[in-house]
C-alpha cells in the first residue's frame, strides 16, 4: 500500500483517561511523571508502581516539577505539571528499565510477583496476512459503513468509497502482530493495522481470536511522527487473570518526541486509555 501522507496536523497528546495512571519519561537523567489531570491525586511521597521495558518496581513522588517540553499551544510551549520520581532501593530503576507508566497505589500491599510481564515481539508474517485478510477487510468495510472509520471531509473519492465500500477497495498493512494471553481466548492475537482509503489513513489496534475480530479496534492516531516500527510493545497482567494491559512506547530518542500508549484488553476488544507524548511541536522547524 502507499505510504501514509505526512501528518501535518498530528493529534495532540491527551494523557491518561484513568485517574491514578500516568505516563513516565526519562529526561535529564531523572524520571518524570506527567500529571495532566485538572485535579491531582498526587502529593510528595505518593506510592507508585512504575512499569517499564524490563519489569515493574516501587517508587514515590519526589518534588513537584514543571516541564515546558511536554505540551505546545500553537508556537508556544505550555507548562505541564509533573513529579520527579525516587525509589528507596536504587535497584528498582534497573529492574524497570525504560519507564512507561506509573500507577498510584491504593493498596500498599501489592505483590508484584503475582504479575505476568512479557515483552511482545513482532510476529507479523505472510501466514498472519493470509489468516486475517478476509476478516480484517470486512471489519474495515463495516467501520466505513458505520462511520467509525472517518474519511477526511476534503477526500471526495474516499467519501464515495465510504458510501458503498467493498473489501477490494481496502489497502492495508499489518505493522505489528503478536499473540497475547487473553481470558477465554487461548489463540488471541493482537495486530496493529494501517488502512488507507483514497487519501485517508487510519491506524488502530485490534484483537483476534483465531481469524475472528474481538470487538472494535482502538484507534492509534499519530501523535507526532513516530511510526509503529519505532514503538516497543509489552504486556502486563497484574493478577494473571487474562485481562492484560498492553503498552507501546519509544525506547530511544525519536526524531520528534517520545510517546506512551496504554490499552486494556478484554474479550470485547481493546480500549485505549493512555495517549501521551513529550510534545515539542512548538520547536522551531516542526
Amino acid at each position: 500500500m502507499p505510504n501514509a501522507a505526512p501528518k501535518l496536523h498530528p493529534a495532540p497528546p491527551k494523557g491518561s483517561q484513568v485517574p491514578g495512571i500516568y505516563p513516565v519519561y526519562e529526561t535529564g537523567g531523572r524520571w518524570l511523571l506527567l500529571d495532566r489531570g485538572r485535579r491531582s491525586l498526587l502529593q510528595t511521597g505518593s506510592p507508585l508502581v512504575v512499569i517499564g521495558a524490563k519489569g515493574a518496581g516501587f517508587f514515590e513522588t519526589a518534588q513537584s516539577s514543571t516541564t515546558w517540553s511536554a505540551a505546545c499551544d500553537g508556537a508556544h510551549p505550555v507548562a505541564t505539571h509533573g513529579y520527579l520520581l525516587t525509589a528507596r532501593n536504587r535497584r528498582e530503576f534497573s529492574r524497570v528499565g525504560v519507564p512507561v507508566i506509573a500507577i498510584l497505589l491504593r493498596d500498599k500491599q501489592v505483590d508484584l510477583k503475582k504479575a505476568s510481564f512479557r515483552a511482545l515481539k513482532n510476529e507479523a508474517s505472510e501466514d498472519v496476512y493470509k489468516r486475517l485478510d478476509p476478516a480484517l477487510r470486512e471489519a474495515i468495510v463495516e467501520d466505513l459503513r458505520s462511520g467509525a472509520f472517518q474519511i477526511k471531509v476534503e477526500d471526495d473519492d474516499g467519501q464515495k468509497v465510504a458510501k458503498n465500500p467493498a473489501p477490494k477497495d481496502i489497502q492495508y498493512k499489518i505493522d505489528f502482530g503478536s499473540p497475547v494471553a487473553l481470558l477465554d481466548s487461548p489463540d488471541a492475537f493482537l495486530a496493529v493495522e494501517g488502512a488507507q482509503v483514497s487519501q485517508t489513513y487510519r491506524r488502530c489496534l485490534r484483537i483476534y481470536s483465531g481469524d475472528r475480530p474481538l470487538g472494535p479496534c482502538a484507534e492509534m492516531p499519530h501523535t507526532l511522527m513516530t511510526e509503529t516500527r519505532e514503538l516497543s510493545f509489552l504486556s502486563y497482567d497484574p493478577s494473571r487473570r487474562g485481562l492484560p494491559f498492553v503498552f507501546a512506547f519509544t525506547r530511544k530518542e525519536p526524531l520528534w518526541g517520545h510517546e506512551r500508549w496504554g490499552f486494556q484488553l478484554t474479550s470485547k476488544g481493546p480500549r485505549l486509555f493512555l495517549h501521551d507524548a513529550m510534545d515539542p511541536r512548538c520547536r522551531e522547524g516542526f
